[in-house]
């Protein structure tokens, strides 16, 4: 009787050959590896090299659904992510679909998984899914294929994590893969996750980069030395950061798209680089609820659009202003545009300080560096001043 893994190279696994398989976007029609597959993830094996396929099955003709994940368990793991490769196949009938369900302490490692040959798919479609009570997950060394669908149906995440809000997924961590055109979002915690990292990823092209969709029980969560790329006109947020308590965000480069913060407290930005080309749009955006957001030790801050680069406000004028302790400290920001540089409205406290000030925008705009207004409100909602507000020690290049 042989491993799991030595089964499938030698006993007709249709993945055996990588050279046998066409790449995208043929949809190689050979046998379905599934099974053989999911017995390697239940020894706890790795696929050795070699493109394998797992078939969406038909749906069940008297309840009209089937499984929702094609793959369970707690290791996929492949020989290296340019060698082994799993494409997912078939027509999702528009359900519910998961490629593959990490458990507890579970481990995704040196495999490329690919949804470019699934049809049919709805935004819950996901490529890799965490449910609640998933604690100490390491995903890694991995490239996720997961595009928006030829058909023009939607499609989801790439990793799509939903923990619990009140006993968040504990210890997580995913870092050195790389997502390529993830069709909603390249890592989404929807909500519960305490002491998470995401670092030395590489995002190509996904709709939003890191999103946590405001439902909640984020804690303590680590972004570092992350690289974002995306080709296309540039629209939307590359980090959408909702809803979490104590966050470090390090030594990333946030290519064409802002960054938002919203209900963030305790969050720390350092020595990043952020490069805006969005029209209208600020850099940096700190909504509704924030506390002590410190901006701080070096970060690079390059806005091109006709908006300040950092803004602190509510988000619409139905939100109460609750912003406070804003910190934005020995930064370098360039203003291509002709917005200002830092912008609060309704905010309690916010210091301007020790940062280079660089405006290279239209002639005969003198930019403000740090400038305060009252948000704006419809009844019921009351109108908030800005108070606190301190501009010291910045260096003015190109205006006065």
């Amino acid at each position: 009787m042989c491993a799991v893994a030595t089964c499938i190279a030698r006993c007709g696994g249709g993945g055996a050959q990588a050279a046998d398989i066409p790449s995208d976007p043929t949809c190689w029609d050979g046998s379905d590896d599934t099974t053989l597959i999911q017995q390697a993830i239940t020894a706890g094996e790795c696929l050795p090299p070699g493109t394998f396929h797992v078939d969406v099955p038909a749906p069940d003709s008297s309840t009209n659904r089937r499984r929702d994940a094609m793959l369970v368990g707690a290791r996929l793991c492949g020989t290296r992510a340019d060698v082994t490769t799993i494409k997912f196949r078939g027509d999702a009938h528009a359900l519910y679909l998961v490629g593959m369900f990490v458990t507890d302490h579970g481990v995704v490692h040196d495999i490329t998984l690919d949804t470019t040959c699934v049809t049919n798919t709805i935004e819950q479609t996901h490529l890799v899914h965490m449910g609640i009570a998933t604690d100490a997950v390491a995903i890694h060394d991995n490239v996720f294929i997961h595009p928006s669908r030829i058909d023009g149906s939607s499609a989801g995440d790439c990793i799509n994590i939903v923990g619990s809000a009140m006993v968040p997924n504990a210890g997580m961590t995913i870092d050195h893969n790389v997502f390529t055109r993830c069709a909603r979002v390249g890592i989404q915690i929807s909500r519960g996750v305490a002491n998470g990292v995401i670092a030395d990823n590489t995002f190509i092209d996904c709709k939003q980069d890191v999103g946590s969709q405001g439902a909640g029980g984020i804690t303590n969560l680590s972004i570092v030395h992350n690289h974002a790329i995306w080709s296309g006109a540039p629209r939307g947020y590359s980090f959408a950061l909702e809803q979490i308590t104590g966050l470090s965000f390090d030594h990333n480069d946030v290519n064409q798209r802002p960054l938002l913060l919203y209900y963030c407290e305790n969050c720390e930005l350092t020595t990043n680089s952020f490069t805006n080309l969005v029209p209208n749009w600020p850099a940096i955006v700190v909504g509704d609820s924030a506390h002590h957001t410190q901006i701080t030790r070096g970060n690079l801050i390059v806005q091109t659009a006709d908006a300040p680069a950092i803004r602190v406000a509510p988000l619409g004028v139905d939100h109460q202003a609750n912003l406070g302790d804003v910190t934005v400290d020995g930064a370098l920001i360039d203003q291509e545009g002709s917005g200002g540089f830092v912008e609060a409205a309704g905010v309690a406290g916010i210091t301007l300080s020790n940062s280079r000030l660089t405006y290279t925008g239209p002639a005969g705009v003198v930019p403000k560096p740090l400038y305060a207004t009252t948000s704006s409100a419809a009844p019921p909602v009351t109108p908030v001043p800005s108070t606190g507000v301190v501009e010291v020690a910045n260096v003015h290049v190109g205006f006065p």
